[in-house]
């Protein structure tokens, strides 16, 4: 499909099915509102592409970025954008994606820097080893950066082996996720609801928990003393034996 053809389909609301899309060049192309189903996109580049408000179901990227893309209100379901051959994620560093949704896909290694990730959704997804190198997930109010919303709603999403260093995600949503051995150094997770997420063996060095919500998580290899903060953290009574003992000290019953 020629890249004519394809504005053409797009401007008359017309889905595009069952195409396969090689070596594609779509850059700086106004694709907004665009619904993909079942497409196969392979060394495709999107550079600062307009996707916004666009649907893509049941599609697979291989070896694809989307740099400085417009994704806002994008959805993806089920999409793969992990390419098995090469081991190598999708490139959605710089994109603009405020209130991205990606439910059921496999993001593993992908690379977020940079993106704007505010009130991003990720639901049933798998995005192990994944980067968000000074990725954000907040916006200023007012235009005053002295004043800023954050927010991420992620339910069921395993973000094991990733690197959030330094990110803040203060108030955000992020419940039965799981953060195995992920670089939490430094994130502010401040008044945030994480319940039900495995952060075993992350690295948790200079993090905030200051009324974090982390009932049901398992806390394995947290180390109170090396938290920045948990003031007001919430737990329940199983897992202070978990949290104790990294402070060497001894529960007798």
């Amino acid at each position: 499909m020629d890249k004519e053809t394809l504005i053409n389909q797009v401007q008359s609301g017309t889905e595009i099915t069952d195409v396969i899309f090689t070596e594609t060049d779509w850059n700086g192309l106004e694709l907004g509102g665009a619904i993909f189903r079942n497409c196969t996109f392979s060394n495709a580049r999107f550079i600062a592409t307009n996707f916004e408000d666009a649907l893509f179901e049941k599609c697979s990227f291989s070896t694809c970025g989307f740099p400085r893309s417009k994704l806002r209100n994008a959805a993806f379901t089920d999409c793969l954008f992990f390419d098995a051959e090469s081991k190598t994620g999708t490139d959605f560093s710089y994109a603009h994606m405020r209130e991205t949704a990606f439910k059921r896909c496999n993001l593993s290694t992908s690379k977020f820097r940079a993106a704007n990730l505010y009130e991003a959704r990720f639901e049933d997804c798998m995005a192990q080893g994944c980067s968000y190198e000074k990725a954000t997930f907040s916006h200023a109010i007012g235009g005053s950066a002295n004043h800023t919303n954050t927010s991420l709603y992620a339910q069921a999403t395993n973000f094991d082996y990733s690197d959030f260093i330094g990110l803040s995600l203060e108030g955000c949503t992020i419940t039965a996720c799981s953060f195995r051995e992920s670089n939490l150094r430094g994130c502010d997770f401040k008044d945030a609801d994480m319940s039900q997420t495995d952060l075993s063996g992350a690295d948790t060095t200079d993090a905030c928990f200051e009324g974090t919500d982390l009932r049901g998580c398992n806390l394995d290899g947290m180390m109170l003393g090396n938290l920045q903060s948990f003031d007001m953290m919430k737990i329940e009574e199983a897992q202070q034996e978990q949290l104790l003992l990294g402070l060497s000290i001894q529960i007798f019953t």
